[in-house]
């Protein structure tokens, strides 16, 4: 560093000692204002500093942030573009997959259709050649030397109306005619008898010939004879509104059969709706392809009017009558055969000779009575009077209490009937008190169709319900007691009206031994099934054994049975069409049925004059 001139030294010392003898000579306050001026003077010169060094130091953290900013948006980048390029490959092998997907779908497609096709002439072969089995099958189950040895037996006892009808209904078939009959059969005059006879003939010449009954029990009574629901697969509810048909299925071994049939005898065809025989007409018609009705099928029916009508679910008088048969517009293609002669009758001699009379006279509303308005009040003379209900309990079932000690047969030749189902559950009720033994105890398990109204219907209240053709919710059984089947359980020899005869009680199965039908004397096993109601607004499901006591039935039950001994409780009246004419007619004599009347000794007639026209 160069020295300063000895001149400048001197004048800058010379400054020094002025400004030095100034403040010696300078008083207090001018030196307090001088030392303020000075510290102004550092503090300014201080901010200046700092200002400087906080612009560098922001200059700094800038030039920091800056270069983090842009590493971390060098980083993105490179992360956005890695995910686009992801995403782009994704896109390019989802492209890919899709068009391998469509390629092997058309691919698959081209494979199923031939393979369907192949599957198709397969199934059409086997079908063809399992339908032709079960035709040989149908015709080669029947033995024709027995055929023709029952034939030849017993088309000489055909009294002359049951010949007519014999000999009209084979003519039909033997020639193709296709017609239509229907065989007016009140109680007694052998109609049962007269169909296997016409079944038997048909069969024993190769033919195909189906029987039906509109009822369990009814079915039982004839040759290899099932219900009509469960052989044209009726549908389970009707409306005369629609045009039902009926589930079977074409190129099926049903389909061949009912191709092939040659004749079919509906039994009780009363009972049914005529919903459900107009929806077999349309279906023999679509699978025979005949507009002929029935298909050119020789058809008939057999029944009789006087007897209980369709059952319709809260109907009038009006809606029965619509759902009668007689209503059908195939009812004018009909031809009337009549049986007249009772057969039951026949059997007691001569004695009883008017007693068919008087019955068809109860059925059509004629017999003498006292004309009270619109029903038709009876005096009997048709059966032997009792005036309480342990005599008319002790007149059926003499021997009750030595249950165990008899024959299983004697329960099945009698029954106590009744037109309510409360009458027959509190019969049923009082005679088992008096069985001896222990009672067991089954209860249901009741539970509703639809989750959601599990809170609207609880338990208790499913359990309280007790609707016509379900068993209660406590089911008290007894070894040794009678039983009725509910549902079909194994047709034809367990249907819905069998009865049994309880020989064990488990936990989960009944042991009973059949006392009716073909298979009577047979053990049979029966387990809790569940059971949904149709007739009920609530759509809930049972599960319980399908069976209740059966000392008593209603009178609707009992149609199609024959019994030696009956007993009728009409302290609470008939209250539909028939069922005063079914309940006398079980027997073949009066003095085979005993009548429990009200006080007054009548009781009502209830018969649809229109039904019978």
């Amino acid at each position: 560093m160069p020295k300063r001139p000895r001149s400048q030294l001197s004048k800058h010392s010379s400054q020094a000692r002025a400004a030095k003898i100034r403040r010696m000579g300078e008083s207090s306050p001018e030196r307090s204002q001088r030392l303020a001026e000075q510290n102004q003077r550092n503090s300014q010169v201080r901010a200046r500093e700092s200002s400087v060094e906080r612009s560098q130091r922001l200059a700094k953290q800038n030039l920091r942030t800056s270069e983090l900013r842009a590493r971390e948006s060098r980083l993105e980048r490179s992360q956005r573009l890695h995910e686009q390029n992801v995403r782009t490959s994704d896109l390019r092998q989802r492209e890919s997959s899709v068009e391998r997907s469509q390629r092997l779908a058309v691919q698959s497609l081209r494979t199923s259709e031939l393979r369907a096709q192949e599957s198709r002439l397969e199934r059409s072969q086997r079908l063809h050649e399992q339908n032709n089995n079960t035709i040989d099958t149908i015709v080669q189950q029947y033995n024709s030397n027995d055929l023709t040895a029952f034939v030849n037996d017993n088309v000489p006892k055909l009294v002359p109306d049951q010949r007519h009808a014999y000999e009209t209904i084979v003519d039909s078939v033997n020639n193709n005619m296709g017609r239509l009959f229907f065989l007016d059969a009140p109680g007694g005059t052998g109609k049962t008898f007269l169909a296997n006879l016409i079944l038997a003939k048909i069969r024993q010449s190769g033919k195909i010939a189906i029987a039906v009954a509109s009822s369990g029990i009814a079915a039982t009574l004839l040759n290899e004879g099932k219900t009509a629901h469960s052989t044209f697969k009726l549908p389970l509810s009707v409306s005369l509104d629609q045009r039902s048909t009926c589930s079977i299925r074409k190129n099926g071994p049903l389909d061949k059969l009912l191709q092939d049939a040659s004749l079919v005898i509906w039994d009780e065809c009363t009972m049914s709706h005529r919903a459900h025989v107009e929806a077999v007409d349309r279906t023999l018609k679509d699978l025979r392809s005949s507009a002929n009705v029935m298909g050119g099928i020789t058809f008939v029916f057999a029944g009789d009017f006087r007897q209980t009508l369709p059952v319709v679910n809260r109907g009038t008088r009006a809606d029965i009558m619509k759902a009668c048969l007689k209503s059908s517009h195939l009812w004018t293609s009909v031809q009337h055969l009549n049986l007249r002669t009772n057969m039951r009758a026949h059997l007691h001699g001569i004695t009883h000779s008017n007693f068919p009379q008087q019955l068809l006279k109860l059925g059509e509303g004629i017999f003498p009575s006292l004309n009270l308005g619109t029903d038709y009040a009876v005096t009997f003379s048709l059966g032997q009077i009792v005036y309480n209900l342990d005599s008319l309990i002790d007149a059926i079932y003499p021997d009750i209490e030595n249950l165990h000690q008899n024959d299983f047969r004697w329960l099945c030749c009698g029954a106590i009937v009744s037109p309510r189902n409360e009458t027959v559950n509190e019969i049923n009720n009082l005679i088992m008190q008096k069985v001896p033994g222990e009672v067991k105890c089954y209860k249901s398990i009741d539970t509703v169709t639809n989750i959601e109204d599990t809170v609207h219907y609880p338990q208790e209240f499913l359990n309280s319900l007790n609707p016509a053709g379900l068993p209660p919710h406590e089911l008290s059984l007894k070894v040794g007691t009678p039983i009725m089947l509910l549902r079909n359980l194994r047709p034809p020899n367990m249907c819905n009206g069998t009865r049994l005869l309880i020989k064990e009680l488990k936990d989960n199965l009944i042991v009973a031994k059949i006392i009716t039908g073909p298979a009577a004397g047979e053990l049979a096993h029966i387990p809790r099934i569940p059971m949904i109601p149709t007739d009920l607004p609530i759509p809930f499901k049972r599960l319980q054994f399908p069976v209740k006591i059966s000392f008593a039935l209603t009178i609707n039950k009992s149609q199609g049975q024959t019994f030696k001994l009956v007993g009728i409780d009409l302290r609470k009246e008939c209250f539909t069409h028939g069922q005063l004419y079914v309940a006398l007619s079980r027997v073949g004599a009066p003095d085979h049925q005993y009548i429990l009347l009200p006080e007054n000794n009548i009781t009502s007639n209830v018969v649809y004059r229109e039904a019978l026209q």
